[in-house]
Order: C-alpha cells, then structure tokens, then sequence
C-alpha cells in the first residue's frame, strides 16, 4: 500500500509467502516522490518488519528518461552535460577538470553530493531553460562542496548563475576551512537548510554572491539520514 499526495495504489499479497515486492513512483521536475510504502493486513493493521516483513522506503531508482551521473569522477578537460541528470553518491569534478551543467533538470537521490577538487571548475548555467537542481525520491540531499587550493594548488571554482534554482539541499553551496570559491549570480536558492555555507576562511575576496533570492516557500523535506560534516 503507497500512502502519498498521490492517489494510493495497493498491491495484494498472497498469505503465508514470502516474496520481494519493489514499489517506485515519481514525478521527474517536482522532486516527488512515493513517501512511504507500508504494508497492511486485511484488518487493516500495518504490520511491523518480521522475517517476513522488511519495508525499506531509501531506494531512488534513475527516472525514466534521465541519464545516470551517480558515482561519477570527471575526465580532465571541458565535460558539458545537458538535458535531465540523475545523481545518487557523489558526483566529482576533479583537478584539472570543467564541467558545465547546461539547462539541467538535476535530480539528486538521498544525501547525494557534488564536490569539486581543488584545480577543478563547475559551472551551473544555462543558455535557455534554467537549470534546476533538487531533491527527488522525497528527501534532501547533502551539497556542493567546494575544497580549496594548498601549495602550487588553485582552489577549486563553482560558478551559479543565469536563473539557475537549487532546492532541498542541506547545504547547497559549502565552503570551510579555506574552501574553494564561489560565484553566485541571479539564481534562486529555496527550501534548502542553508542556502551557502562559508566559514574559517582566509580569501573571502576570491568569492561573491550578487543578485540572488533566497526563499524557504515551506517546509523542508526529511533527511534520510545524517549527511556527513566534511572540511575542505
């Protein structure tokens, strides 16, 4: 049984047999999602997890029509991703690299992550549609990190702009101890426990967030589970 905001489906089980019964439903661009499968008897009691029983509501499948990013370490050099992006793990824009998400419907998976290295640049943009980036499957994810440049390093880059929208995240941009930089430009950031995190650092001049909103339209949506604190 599905209860949702959307119209509850049921599924009937045969007594007395255990089986494996996958229930997903979502609706890619509005972040939502199934919220909670249980399972109910006929007495409409909802069972409890048994040997029999076990009710998991964690997985996010890649949506129909999405290209799976989940897990992926950029090449060196340019990488320009357009069109529906699916990201569950961490996403990695490492040193040496530049990834561009152009016009993206971004759809992150529970406590998913982007990071960026040091010597690395992210460009969230757009030259038509703005992109937007938010939490599918019904809860949070964790973030843009940004690490910052040691020795003969350069601090790693993330650049926002064009109308780009950032949703649901923990913390959307996140930059300590002498984390990389950050350039944020006519973007709208909603919903998000905090929109840009920046603490502990020495070059403050190196970033800048200029013309932006930042909203909180409603409540935030659950956390699956504690996301890690991670210092650059």
């Amino acid at each position: 049984n599905v209860v949702s905001n959307l119209p509850v489906t049921s599924i009937t089980i045969p007594a007395g047999v255990c089986s494996t019964y996958t229930v997903t439903c979502n609706i890619p661009g509005n972040g939502i999602a199934c919220n909670m499968v249980q399972v109910i008897d006929a007495n409409s009691n909802v069972m409890e997890e048994d040997a029999c029983v076990i009710v998991d509501n964690s997985l996010c499948l890649v949506p129909p029509g999405y290209t799976d990013y989940s897990n992926y370490i950029s090449p060196a050099g340019n990488t320009n991703i357009i069109g529906n992006v699916f990201i569950s793990g961490l996403f990695t824009v490492s040193p040496g690299a530049t990834v561009t998400f152009d016009g993206c419907d971004v759809f992150m998976a529970p406590n998913a992550r982007i990071a960026v290295a040091n010597d690395a640049i992210l460009n969230i943009t757009t030259t038509g549609t703005p992109t937007h980036i938010y939490g599918g499957c019904g809860y949070m994810w964790d973030g843009i990190y940004v690490t910052g440049g040691t020795g003969t390093q350069n601090d790693g880059i993330l650049n926002i702009n064009n109308g780009t929208r950032v949703e649901d995240a923990l913390y959307a941009v996140y930059s300590d101890n002498d984390g990389g930089d950050f350039h944020i430009d006519n973007s709208f950031f909603d919903l998000n426990y905090v929109s840009v995190h920046a603490f502990n650092r020495g070059h403050f001049g190196f970033s800048n967030i200029t013309y932006n909103q930042f909203d909180a339209s409603g409540p935030l949506k659950p956390t699956l589970a504690p996301a890690p604190m991670v210092t650059n």
